[in-house]
């Protein structure tokens, strides 16, 4: 991910382990569909919010809108005002989704409702 980072060429948005979100054109040394180590073009975006690691928002040309909330369950449902709201400072979005919780003792496995709360991290000063 260094090539893409530090390179002054590419506006880079956001960068997890396998994956960089730019709106810039990648020369076709780096792109390949099936080969290990290239890159594969997924979606192309309209609107896109980025608000902290595992934390963002999509909303893509063909599929529409997607999201990626860190420890919540993608059958909570978010939309793309959620995430607006969630630019202002001390904003916290709750939503609720269902857990499994084993126990191993009991070899027993529940369904638990939580309350997942969604808050942009802090700003790091260094």
């Amino acid at each position: 991910m260094s090539q893409f980072k530090n390179n002054p060429n590419i506006n880079l948005y956001y960068t997890d382990t396998d994956s960089i979100y730019t709106d810039s054109e990648l020369d076709n040394l780096f792109l390949d569909n099936k080969k290990l180590g290239k890159l594969k073009l997924e979606s192309e975006s309209k609107e896109a919010i980025f608000l902290g690691p595992k934390l963002y928002c999509l909303n893509t040309k063909n599929h529409g809108f997607k999201y990626k909330v860190k420890g919540l369950k993608s059958t909570a449902e978010l939309n793309l005002q959620d995430f607006k709201k969630l630019l202002y400072k001390n904003v916290m979005i709750n939503k609720s989704h269902t857990k499994w919780s084993r126990n191993l003792n009991d070899a027993k496995i529940t369904l638990l409702d939580q309350t997942y709360s969604i808050k942009t991290p802090p700003i790091l000063k260094g």
